[in-house]
Formats: C-alpha cells, structure tokens, sequence
C-alpha cells in the first residue's frame, strides 16, 4: 500500500495534476469509465451502495469508509466500469477505442516481478500472482466497511472477472477466484506438483 502511494505522489509531481484529475483524463475518460472516483460527486452521494455486516442475525448498514491512502486504496467504481479497466488489461492497453497505454507496458505489470522461490506465486505490478492448479491468474482485491471485491486476470485465456459483494472479509470472492478457473479452463483443474 505505501509503494503504491508513493507511486501515486510521483505522478502528481511528474504530471503536476491531483492524482484523481490524472485518472480522470487518463484512463477513466479515455475507457468510458464514467461512473468512476475517488471524490464521490455530491450528485451522487445518495447513489452510493451500503455495505452491511452481520451483526448476530440481522444485517446491519456500515458507515462509509474511505482510506487515506490514496492511490492504493479508495477509488469507487461500477461493476460495469471495472470490466471496461480489466478489458483494457486483457487487450494489453488497448481500450475505449483507443491506446490507454503500450503492449509493452501492459506485459510488464502482468509479468511477475518477484516471488519468495521460483515454484511460489509472485507479484506483479499492480497484481498478485496465483495459480488454480496449474493456471496462472493475476488478482487484486480488497475490503472495506461491508465489502469484499476482487479483479482476476487469466491473461493466457484472455478471460477475467471482477466480484464485489457484501460483508468485509467475504469468502465469496475467493471461492469464484477458484471455482471459475476450475469450470472453464482445463488448465486450473490439473494439479500442481
């Protein structure tokens, strides 16, 4: 989270725009991404979701979280906006028409770029490495007050999936990180060794 925060302070210093204008104008304008923030517009602040927990066997609403550690963490999208993002990941930066950034740069935050021994699953950029079986997927997912959401990669089968659903810590998202692999790919049922 603090790498990825200070990334986020160099392109503020390098573009010398706030870090959320810059996503504006560059990826989220470009990819169609209208519904897509870090600031919540007043306009929408009533079209926001509530996220619940459990609390004995009622569901109770959670207040609205926002981190402070933006770039890493506190951007609030749509289901639909984030399958246009994880396109442009799967199409190597191409997107809303257009080039939102190079092959070359595409293949090298989806490549992985350490890992504690060769036989473990890494990180890249921006995505941690895992395997369902012996299919490679790329992930990146998180919680906050009554949500749970994840973004996988399958960039060998072009294919990807994000899931946000309710309850922080929800199993859901980690049960179809597995289970959808497993149902399309032969790959993913094949045992590691």
């Amino acid at each position: 989270t603090y790498g990825i925060t200070l990334a986020g302070e160099l392109v503020e210093e390098v573009s010398g725009l706030p870090f959320e204008t810059y996503l504006r104008q560059n990826i989220w304008q470009p990819l169609g991404m209208s519904r897509s923030s870090i600031s919540v517009p007043a306009d929408r602040q009533d079209d926001v979701a509530i996220g619940y927990q459990l609390k004995g066997l009622d569901l109770a609403p959670q207040p609205w979280e926002w981190y402070h550690t933006t770039p890493a963490s506190s951007v609030n999208s749509t289901v639909a906006d984030m399958a246009k993002f994880l396109i442009a990941h799967l199409e190597l930066g191409q997107g809303g028409g257009g080039r939102l950034f190079s092959e070359r740069t595409a293949r090298e935050m989806q490549r992985q770029q350490i890992t504690m021994h060769p036989s473990m699953p890494g990180w890249a950029l921006g995505f941690y490495e895992d395997r369902v079986g012996l299919q490679r997927v790329l992930e990146h997912g998180g919680n906050m007050a009554g949500f749970s959401a994840v973004m996988v990669l399958i960039p060998t089968e072009n294919a990807g999936f994000f899931v946000v659903n309710q309850f922080e810590g929800s199993q859901l998202r980690d049960d179809l990180k597995w289970m959808l692999p497993e149902r399309f790919f032969p790959a993913a049922r094949k045992p590691r060794p």
